[in-house]
């Protein structure tokens, strides 16, 4: 999977939603999300600017339309793998994962549509 240095960024702030949407980081998500940077290649400054736009309730859905389609079914597979991380998916880690699969439906059916 090729990606974009902003791509990559925007793929792992996504990510991070889901782990800070339950208001709590554990040390398994934790790990979690530095193999996701680690895996998106980001330095880290790359990974600090990252985490110092996520905020909880952030919309990010619309974000992830910009990643191609490869991307886009990896993403939704770590979205789910974060939000099991802890052993517990949480209805706003659920949330999230849900409003970005729809926007990513919605692309998928109708691939001119700029959100």
């Amino acid at each position: 999977m090729s990606l974009t240095r902003l791509e990559r960024m925007t793929y792992v702030e996504i990510v991070a939603q889901v782990l800070v949407a339950d208001f709590a980081i554990t040390l398994e998500e934790d790990a979690f999300f530095q193999r996701v940077v680690a895996r998106m290649e980001l330095t880290d400054d790359e990974r600090a600017a990252v985490t110092k736009r996520v905020n909880i309730g952030d919309e990010v859905a619309f974000e992830a339309a910009s990643l191609g389609d490869e991307a886009r079914a990896d993403l939704m597979k770590t979205l789910a793998e974060a939000a099991a991380t802890d052993g517990e998916v949480a209805p706003r880690e659920l949330d999230v994962i849900e409003r970005v699969g729809a926007v990513l439906r919605i692309q998928a059916a109708h691939p001119g549509l700029k959100p």
